[in-house]
């Protein structure tokens, strides 16, 4: 993953003005913080397979009880996922935004200044991510992105 440290909004949003790519970032009020899903955040040694199908007796469980209160049934599997985790379960999905000043505000909330994080993925890298969504491997994918620091004594404009 690219690293790039800044210390102004102006030298941020320089490295992200890039009009021919779409981007979601994500805001970390600490830039140690890594991509993991709510999934796969367990202390210990892992079991994959049992992990793997944990999860998808969850998942299942969620669609059966959900389908009853769903207006708009989801398409797929991802989307399935996406409701689950908007309502409370442990999930493969990370929440992104499309808004950089959503994530400038995750990544700043409430702080003094401090180092903080905004993770930025293209929009056209997830176009590879195909398939079953409890796929282990494809998550590897999700992760090539860029992480841009912001120094500790810097504060934005």
């Amino acid at each position: 993953m690219e690293v790039r440290e800044v210390s102004s909004w102006k030298e941020f949003v320089l490295i992200i003005d890039d009009q021919r790519k779409r981007y979601i970032y994500r805001g970390a009020k600490d830039p140690a913080y890594q991509l993991i899903p709510k999934t796969g955040r367990v202390s210990g040694p892992i079991n994959l397979e049992l992990l793997k199908w944990n999860e998808r007796r969850l998942f299942r469980e969620f669609k059966r009880k959900a389908l009853p209160y769903v207006r708009n049934r989801p398409a797929d599997d991802a989307e399935w996922l996406v409701l689950a985790q908007h309502h409370g379960m442990p999930t493969r999905p990370l929440d992104w935004t499309e808004s950089v000043l959503v994530a400038a505000y995750f990544a700043t909330e409430g702080s003094v200044p401090r180092e903080c994080a905004i993770y930025v993925l293209e929009v056209d890298r997830l176009n590879d991510l195909e398939g079953d969504p409890f796929d282990i491997e494809i998550l590897s994918n999700v992760v090539d992105g860029r992480m841009i620091r912001r120094r500790p004594s810097a504060v934005f404009d």
